[in-house]
């Protein structure tokens, strides 16, 4: 009889390397890649002998090779049974440099949530910030829950990607939208109250005009605006927005200007 259980011995996670210079040298690689700097080792080396923590902060000055250190990070994690694993860029450009990295540094990478190489531990995945945080993100909204888990992310470029979160907690309605000329409406006797030539001014088109609705008004007026805000929710420029503030509209902060409203967050000024 065949003993189907001594079918795939030796691909136990136990049996994998995960030590990132050990897994350098066994990857089929484009011969620019002799072997890792001095600094590249040196932080992979401190990386892995911190890994277990929840969160690691990786310093590098542009040009040190920190897209090889992300990829071989990422890598060691699936090795070691912590995935699926993703890689985080702050735009497609860079998104694309990584993709190419890692193809020539032979270890397997997609663009595809979806890819069953990625959702079955065997690839790395590579979207940019966008992607993950997003009003409606495969990865998972809200009272949603999680759609795709994730182990192991490496975010490059971290700064630029915190940028691009605080832009995915605001809304930004261009004055011809109809939810800004009903907003408009909703507060023109507060904005009236607070200044009557802004008032003008903002009603006058003058792009050099800029008004705070006042705290006090939007708590009072959170329902119209939440009605209002609804109504519209399947707009461009609320669709992917909407689902993250729609909950937290009380600390939001809403400007008026003769461009275009804006609500954001708070905590993302």
């Amino acid at each position: 009889m065949l003993d189907f259980d001594a079918l795939g011995a030796g691909d136990d996670e136990g049996d994998a390397i995960i030590e990132p210079r050990q897994i350098f040298t066994t990857l089929v690689r484009k011969p620019r890649f002799k072997f890792p700097s001095a600094n590249q080792g040196e932080v992979l080396d401190k990386w892995f002998a911190k890994r277990d923590r929840a969160d690691n902060t990786i310093k590098m000055n542009t040009g040190s090779g920190k897209m090889m250190v992300g990829l071989l990070v990422l890598q060691s994690s699936l090795n070691e049974g912590v995935g699926p694993a993703v890689y985080i860029t702050p735009d497609n450009y860079l998104a694309k440099q990584v993709l190419q990295e890692s193809r020539d540094l032979g270890i397997a990478s997609t663009t595809e949530p979806d890819d069953p190489d990625f959702l079955a531990h065997k690839s790395i995945l590579v979207v940019n910030i966008d992607k993950l945080v997003n009003g409606k993100s495969v990865f998972g909204v809200g009272a949603q829950g999680v759609k795709i888990p994730v182990g192991a992310i490496v975010v490059d470029d971290a700064h630029a990607c915190l940028e691009a979160v605080a832009d995915q907690f605001s809304i930004s309605l261009p004055s011809e939208h109809e939810a800004y000329a009903e907003l408009l409406e909703l507060f023109e006797d507060d904005l009236r109250q607070q200044s009557r030539l802004g008032l003008v001014e903002i009603k006058s088109n003058d792009p050099q005009t800029l008004m705070l609705v006042p705290f006090w008004a939007w708590q009072d007026k959170a329902e119209n605006v939440l009605k209002i805000l609804h109504k519209h929710r399947e707009s461009k420029e609320l669709r992917f927005s909407w689902p993250l503030l729609k909950s937290v509209m009380s600390l939001c902060s809403c400007c008026l200007a003769a461009v275009a409203w804006r609500s954001r967050r708070a905590a993302c000024r």
